[in-house]
């Protein structure tokens, strides 16, 4: 599917970011993608995440129909390439709800489909999706020969929710992953029992355990959800959001309904 001129010019600001965060500070980075993405009013000074501060922390902002998803796909290529240090990166995909992430999850694994194709071009082929309640499918061999996604909705890494916290305990199937580990890697390990000072098969562990590439959909919804506490407890390697309406977000790039008008992406009559 060919990218609109905003579309390539979001990602070239991605790109430029992750790139230079390799190198230089975030500040620095993020100053060098903004004169890319041209954010405007969106664009001020780098904010770290909380508690994470040498995580790079950026933010795609699209109107309503402008393609967001789709740019997440291409993202994950431009982040192995740019910053991730693996040729096969895990990935965290959360979005709203859990209608979302049913509607993500199955354009992500639709081979015909444009999310699909945009991860098939980076990977060579190379690629798996997960919905976060096939977790335990995850198999050590299978997440280092691809790329790996799995989508959720953030109310999972909700300490407080009863209902979805599963992705905290001890859970056999994940065993495997941490069997091997040596000593000194840290994880969240068990406080009292037989196995105390042992990791926990949990997976959010896993998570820390490969530093995941965090997609965060529809950002402005997660304010008061993603906590830093939240995110230390799975140190992703590098955090992308997508928003219409950012909050408190790192904008590197300020597309404009005319600009989706202009592409064609706007069906209705717009004044401007």
């Amino acid at each position: 599917m060919e990218l609109k001129d905003y579309q390539r010019r979001a990602l070239d600001a991605l790109r430029t970011f992750l790139d230079q965060a390799a190198i230089r500070d975030h500040a620095a980075a993020y100053a060098a993608a903004c004169a890319v993405g041209q954010p405007g009013a969106y664009g001020a000074s780098y904010r770290p995440l909380k508690e994470l501060p040498e995580v790079p922390y950026c933010c795609l902002r699209l109107p309503t129909g402008g393609g967001k998803t789709l740019l997440a796909s291409h993202a994950i290529g431009i982040a192995r390439d740019t910053y991730l240090s693996r040729r096969y990166p895990v990935v965290l995909w959360l979005v709203t709800s859990a209608t979302i992430a049913e509607q993500t999850l199955g354009a992500l694994r639709a081979i015909n489909h444009p999310y699909r194709q945009a991860l098939e071009a980076s990977f060579g082929g190379a690629v798996r999706v997960f919905g976060i309640d096939e977790r335990r499918q995850l198999r050590p061999q299978d997440m280092a020969d691809a790329a790996t996604a799995i989508v959720s909705t953030v109310q999972a890494f909700r300490v407080n929710n009863v209902a979805d916290r599963n992705v905290y305990r001890d859970d056999e199937e994940l065993e495997p992953h941490i069997a091997s580990l040596p000593a000194g890697v840290d994880l969240a390990r068990h406080q009292e029992g037989a196995r105390k000072g042992k990791p926990i098969a949990s997976f959010a562990n896993l998570m820390k355990l490969h530093r995941p590439l965090v997609i965060v959909d529809e950002a402005h919804n997660f304010t008061s959800t993603l906590s830093g506490e939240t995110f230390g407890r799975l140190a992703p390697a590098a955090v992308v959001e997508f928003t219409a309406t950012p909050v408190k977000s790192n904008v590197i790039v300020s597309a404009t309904a005319a600009e989706l008008k202009a592409a064609d992406m706007i069906k209705l009559p717009i004044h401007l």
